[in-house]
């Protein structure tokens, strides 16, 4: 056999090599191609950009830029992510928008992006422009969101090209963007069809035009694995599809569309992949299918809101090993919650956290079977029902229950002392009811983790436990309209969830409890206003009611240190004394109501700073004297000052006392001035030189004797020190007794 030899590479070769790889890597020896790096900057020339969030797009390595990233390997631009960071900072109901939003135009220049993957343009504001039609041409995208843009009009059927698109987000709030943005619409979704690797599709708040075909064209998809189609006007399904090909769909949001249907299409049942079914706000009829225990994957069920959707909830459904999360809402339900033990009582048992029967017109007692089966349950909402009878003991064994939400039914007794074995209680909510007996201590002792508190309207008496100031994330208290007598406790200035602003608190409800509210009504500014956790409202509010008892004593100077508190109700009660100057240290106070009371002397000129202050009511009370003036305590009606004949100045009609002789005595001395006008001058003839005099003797010794003037410099020094030391003492001698 030849040997076949060979020699040793020559050193020419290595250097040949050397440069060829030197060469292929001019184009990115800056980290970035340079036409990519082009594109991008014309990119920018149609922005926007009021906060200079591209201010390090300069320099020739646009690898580095903010919101670009490179491969590594070729150089090549291939994610692109402008999204918004703070897309809820600075933001209110009319100006929807922040200064974070970015906007302007979207040019062509994109194009010249031929790797770009990734594309985040969410949560700016685009002033209703229309997707452009040149995206369908970036054929690389796997990654597409346009959500909460700014962008608007009819969605261009160019996007359905993008054969390799995989996440396409176009959700549209129009509750976020108050309907000034023309909303996002699609008159033909064939084009959806196209997108053959699409694994995610979220177009909530997108009106399709026509929708005879859309669940046949979703079915086309073979990877589809979640599709979010809420809002969308869709007002029918098929009942039944030749075909199911949904073989990976593991979720499906039909929910907001007022789908029009006889029965819940029975191809749904054949989805095996489903984990997480919405169909809540439509007009299915008849019952829950018995079929539905085929959803064996099935972890969360919503049918709220499905007004006509009757009968029995079927003992199939206990048979869904998985379910975590139940909601029956607003679902006529209409049988007494007794006999739904059955159900509870298969696997669903071990795995359901989360049950809402809301207004379900449920009947009957609390059955013993909610503490003794649902051992897992974290979320319990049985409220607005026809419920009666007391709390059983059973719950008590709920040991991971985060929220009990019991109100509006005709329950009545005592709170069970058994029900501080639920040590992770984040919601407390028994109001409206017949409760009685005593608030419980224990709930200060036992609930540390509370953070909303509502036992109104029911019959407890006695007094206001002092421990509840000991937790310390409490920042919805309502304990209005029972027989509550004796003082406020002067410890209700220490709510460490209150006394901080909603923007610095560490003390609100955070998605990592797991617990999921829907909407908590909450008394404030005359009315009971509903704050939804969406967007987060809910964890911002802070509140203290305690209206209609029969409260007495004085109000807490200890209150002035609730600065994060936003609304405080103490009407309809017996308090008398001043209203504390230390109210107007309530820095975030929305809504002030100590209507109805005895309250007596003056209203305090503190509380002008109240910057915040929109509702106000201050009526039937003894107070007097002059309306404070400054900012808006003079804007609110005559009616939030009504019931006080002592009080004078605008915008009541009674003038004060003191108006009336300035104004006599200017009348009266009209003429004595007229007369006499030089002795009036008199004290200011002597003035006016003596200033000047007395000025340059002083400051002139200073300037013509230096040691005189480094003698009164550090004299001046002194007294500066000591008063600073003596403002710095007094200020944490008062900051330490509000704490």
């Amino acid at each position: 056999m030849p040997i076949i030899m060979c020699s040793k590479p020559s050193p020419i070769i290595f250097a040949i090599l050397f440069l060829a790889l030197l060469c292929s890597g001019a184009s990115t020896a800056a980290g970035c191609v340079e036409g990519e790096r082009n594109a991008l900057v014309d990119f920018k020339r149609g922005l926007l950009d009021h906060t200079g969030r591209l201010s390090s797009w300069t320099g020739s390595d646009c690898c580095n830029w903010q919101g670009v990233a490179c491969s590594n390997r070729t150089g090549h631009v291939v994610r692109l992510d402008l999204r918004n960071p703070h897309p809820f900072s600075s933001r209110t109901d009319d100006q929807p928008y922040n200064e974070w939003s970015m906007g302007g135009e979207l040019r062509p220049s994109l194009l010249g992006l031929k790797k770009l993957r990734h594309l985040d343009l969410s949560m700016n504001n685009f002033g209703g422009r229309p997707i452009p039609e040149f995206i369908g041409s970036i054929r690389n995208l796997r990654y597409l969101n346009l959500s909460q843009a700014g962008l608007g009009g009819l969605v261009p059927r160019q996007i359905g090209n993008l054969s390799s698109l995989q996440y396409l987000d176009l959700y549209n709030d129009l509750d976020y963007f108050s309907g000034r943005v023309p909303e996002f619409s699609i008159d033909d979704p064939l084009w959806i069809s196209g997108l053959s690797s699409l694994q995610h599709l979220d177009m909530g708040g997108v009106k399709f035009g026509d929708t005879s075909s859309l669940v046949e064209y979703l079915n086309m998809l073979p990877h589809i694995v979640e599709v979010r189609l809420s809002y969308c006007e869709i007002q029918s399904i098929p009942l039944s599809l030749p075909h199911v090909n949904f073989t990976r769909l593991s979720t499906l949001d039909l929910s907001r569309n007022g789908i029009n249907s006889p029965t819940i299409p029975s191809w749904l049942f054949n989805v095996s992949s489903l984990v997480h079914l919405d169909l809540s706000l439509n007009f299915f009829r008849g019952s829950i299918p018995a079929d539905i225990q085929k959803l064996s994957s099935l972890e969360v069920l919503r049918l709220s809101s499905n007004l006509n959707l009757q009968g029995v909830i079927p003992k199939e459904v206990g048979n869904i090993c998985k379910l975590h999360t139940l909601d029956l809402s607003y679902v006529n339900i209409s049988r007494s919650l007794p006999e739904l033990g059955d159900v509870f009582s298969g696997c669903i048992k071990t795995s359901l956290e989360n049950l809402y029967l809301f207004e379900t017109g449920l009947t009957g007692y609390l059955p013993d079977w909610l503490g003794d089966q649902l051992t897992s349950l974290k979320f319990l909402d049985l409220s607005s029902n026809n419920l009666s009878g007391g709390i059983p003991d059973t719950i008590g064994s709920l040991s991971s229950l985060e929220a009990l939400h019991l109100s509006n039914n005709s329950l009545s007794g005592e709170i069970p002392s058994s029900l501080q074995g639920c040590t992770g209680l984040v919601i407390l909510d028994l109001s409206q009811n017949k409760f009685t007996g005593k608030v419980p201590t224990w709930i200060g002792e036992s609930c540390p983790s509370l953070r909303i508190l509502r036992l109104r309207s029911n019959m407890f008496a006695g007094r206001i436990p002092q421990n509840l100031s000991r937790l310390i994330g409490l920042q919805i208290v309502d304990l209005a309209h029972n027989n509550l007598s004796g003082t406020i406790p002067k410890s209700f200035g220490r709510f460490a969830a209150m006394k901080v602003k909603k923007e610095d608190s560490e003390y609100v409800l955070q998605e990592s409890t797991g617990v999921y509210v829907e909407s908590m009504e909450v008394d404030m500014k005359g009315g009971a206003l509903t704050y939804g956790d969406s967007n987060g409202i809910l964890s911002l509010v802070t509140a203290l009611d305690l209206s209609g008892n029969n409260l007495y004593g004085t109000i807490p100077r200890e209150f002035g240190s609730l600065r994060g508190l936003m609304s405080l109700n103490l009407s309809g009660n017996h308090l008398n004394g001043e209203i504390p100057k230390e109210v107007g240290l309530m820095q975030s106070l929305e809504s002030l109501d100590l209507s109805r009371n005895d309250l007596s002397g003056a209203i305090p000129s503190t509380m002008t700073y109240l910057t915040f202050l929109s509702y106000l009511n201050l009526s039937s009370n003894n107070l007097s004297g002059r309306i404070p003036s400054g900012n808006q305590l003079q804007t609110f009606s005559e009616s939030t000052y009504t019931g006080n004949p002592g009080l004078c100045g605008f915008p009541v009609k009674q003038i004060c006392e003191n108006d009336d002789n300035s104004t006599g005595t200017r009348n009266n001395n009209t003429s004595e001035e007229d007369g006499d006008g030089l002795e009036a001058w008199l004290p200011y003839l002597g003035t006016v030189p003596g200033f000047p005099v007395g000025f340059w003797v002083f400051w002139g010794t200073l300037i013509l004797k230096s040691n005189w003037k480094d003698a009164y410099i550090r004299y001046i020094d002194r007294q500066y020190d000591r008063i600073y030391v003596i403002v710095a003492i007094t200020f944490n001698r008062f900051k330490n007794s509000y704490v």
